[in-house]
């Protein structure tokens, strides 16, 4: 009776595993979807940016949730987006300097997630475990992502950091190809205006031309008026003459 009652207690036990991680991988699954239906109906980067960081933040339950460009003149990642739960106060900063952040030069170096406890708020003592899940695309960093959890008695599991690195992938994706719809945008603006300077270039051409054509007429017709008088002129000159000839000699 007690080996049954201790096989049952393991399956049980078991089975409890297998549902958290069913329910885990729905829960991921729901969220990559709806992340990425949410970021294809928009090619605005801040919008995207927006979605994916909410998104987050709110499926895992986090007490901050941010994103940050990574400037590379600089070397300092610039906070486009901050998303903060009910109960927690703004971040106070705006930058955030690598030199300062072993582990957030570490995330640089390798390229991957990493997990510390660290300061949610610089006003403030209280540590909380963050993971810190940088943004890539080709090789190029684009920026990262920041979130804490409420306490330290919180833990990030592997689920969690799996999750976020899978968001992070598409939201590079997305950023790239939000950026280059920008680009396509200016180019096409400029071409349009390039197209509008050519087309007024091309009217002044044309009434230059006219101008020219007309200039050309009006001497043309100046030029025949007065070949008939001087030629009428010149025979008045010469009767004359010889009138006064004709005069003198009777």
């Amino acid at each position: 009776y007690t080996e049954k009652i201790e096989t049952l207690e393991k399956n049980n036990k078991e089975f409890s595993i297998l549902k958290e991680k069913a329910e885990t991988q729905a829960i991921r699954t729901a969220l990559i979807n709806k992340t990425a239906a949410s970021i294809r109906d928009t090619m605005d980067i801040e919008e995207i940016i927006q979605i994916t960081v909410t998104e987050i933040s709110l499926t895992l339950g986090v007490y901050i949730g941010i994103y940050a460009e990574y400037d590379n003149n600089s070397g300092e990642f610039i906070i486009k987006h901050q998303w903060h739960a009910k109960n927690s106060s703004n971040i106070a900063y705006s930058k955030i300097c690598v030199d300062k952040d072993p582990f957030i030069k570490e995330m640089i170096t390798s390229g991957k997630s990493k997990i510390s406890l660290s300061m949610s708020d610089p006003d403030s003592e209280d540590i909380k475990p963050r993971l810190v899940t940088p943004v890539i695309y080709r090789g190029k960093l684009l920026g990262m992502m920041i979130f804490y959890h409420t306490n330290q008695t919180r833990q990030w599991h592997q689920e969690e950091i799996n999750l976020t690195e899978g968001i992070s992938a598409q939201l590079a994706s997305a950023i790239n190809q939000a950026a280059l719809f920008k680009e396509l945008e200016k180019q096409k603006k400029n071409l349009e205006l390039a197209l509008i300077k050519l087309k007024e270039t091309q009217t002044h051409l044309i009434q230059s031309e006219k101008m020219a054509s007309l200039g050309q007429l009006v001497a043309g017709v100046a030029h025949e008026i007065n070949t008939p008088i001087g030629s009428l002129n010149s025979n008045n000159d010469i009767i004359t003459k010889y009138l006064h000839k004709f005069e003198q000699n009777i």
